[in-house]
């Protein structure tokens, strides 16, 4: 019981890495769109948007 209850936990952990990765990645590449259409003071913004998802994280 208390093993599968660990098991449980890792994979979840597991997957929550892959999720915030795959995350990480799609915000980069808006982020990227973002700067290139409405310019660096935008750009700027977002990355300070996308730090504190992580810090929260």
């Amino acid at each position: 019981m208390l093993l599968r209850l660990v098991a449980n936990l890792l994979f979840l952990r597991f997957v929550m890495h892959i999720a915030n990765q795959l995350a990480r990645s799609i915000f980069e590449r808006v982020e990227y769109l973002l700067s290139k259409n409405f310019g660096p003071e935008r750009h700027h913004n977002w990355l300070f948007h996308v730090h504190q998802c992580e810090v929260m994280d």
